[in-house]
């Protein structure tokens, strides 16, 4: 059987929507939707019913779905199992950009001094791709801000910081009181959205705690901390992306008091199964050798 039909499939059956799933996938929702007709003929069942908007598993879906989850993994078992290795090794790493910027420079360092005869390719990717890439066998390993569990997918928290109101200071001007919360959320531009999966939960928090900001949507963690600098706003980001600017007077942190916010985590993402050595000495780079659970 066609594993990509299978993969389409279980995508499919996990975000009940073939708009979603063909975003995940890299590909048109048309091509998931005739993918899925295709398993249908194949296996002589409707897998899917609609009810008004929603998309949800038939019987035979559901009964057919974890055998299709079987097949998968042992599909990518066996491709780990007789992956050739390049001479001198190489390893495929997706990561987000921030990431990339904020956690990595001093691992790529060490690794390109502790492993001069292997190739590392860094692909930078928008966070919630990132999942997709590593499940499909596109990359070896995956660093990202945002986790989507998907078949074969093992994962864990690298790193953790914590979120901080920030906004930008005026050069030369470290005298001036700092505004409050309430003055900078009280109707006041907020940058939203630089992660692909928490922003929505802080706005109702904020709401909740009294404060109405104007939400700007930016996806990027770099041009929202280089739009704050400017002064054109304040955003809430992580501590570890805006150290620096903090340190230097470039922007100031202003306290929230009692306002609870999640936290900011970075995920490592591998494929389930026997590593090869460069992924395993890879992870070992990450977690200065301690432990760190895989789930999935």
């Amino acid at each position: 059987m066609d594993t990509d039909l299978l993969e389409t499939f279980v995508t499919a059956a996990r975000t009940e929507n073939f708009r979603r799933a063909a975003l995940l996938l890299h590909r048109s929702e048309a091509a998931v939707s005739r993918q899925v007709q295709a398993l249908e003929r194949s296996l002589g069942q409707s897998l899917f019913v609609r009810q008004g908007r929603g998309l949800y598993l038939s019987e035979a879906g559901a009964a057919f779905l974890p055998h299709a989850r079987a097949v998968l993994d042992s599909w990518q078992r066996a491709r780990e199992a007789t992956r050739p290795l390049p001479p001198g090794g190489r390893l495929t790493v997706a990561t987000s950009a921030m990431v990339a910027e904020v956690y990595l420079p001093r691992h790529l360092a060490r690794w390109a001094a502790l492993h001069p005869g292997d190739e590392l390719d860094l692909d930078v990717l928008p966070s919630a791709e990132i999942p997709a890439a590593v499940a499909s066998g596109k990359v070896d390993v995956g660093i990202g801000r945002h986790l989507i569990f998907l078949p074969g997918l093992a994962a864990g928290r690298l790193w953790q910081s914590r979120l901080s109101l920030v906004v930008g200071t005026p050069p030369g001007d470290h005298d001036s009181p700092l505004p409050t919360a309430q003055e900078v959320l009280g109707g006041g531009v907020l940058f939203t959205h630089s992660h692909p999966g928490y922003w929505d939960e802080i706005l109702a928090t904020l709401r909740r705690h009294g404060f109405e900001p104007r939400p700007v949507a930016v996806r990027q963690v770099a041009v929202t901390r280089r739009l704050v600098e400017e002064g054109l706003g304040a955003s809430l980001l992580p501590r570890a992306a805006v150290a620096r600017e903090l340190a230097e007077g470039r922007m100031a942190e202003i306290e929230l008091g009692g306002v609870p916010l999640p936290v900011d985590s970075v995920y490592l993402m591998v494929r389930r199964g026997p590593k090869p050595p460069e992924v395993a000495e890879w992870i070992t780079e990450l977690t200065q050798g301690r432990p760190l659970p895989l789930g999935g």
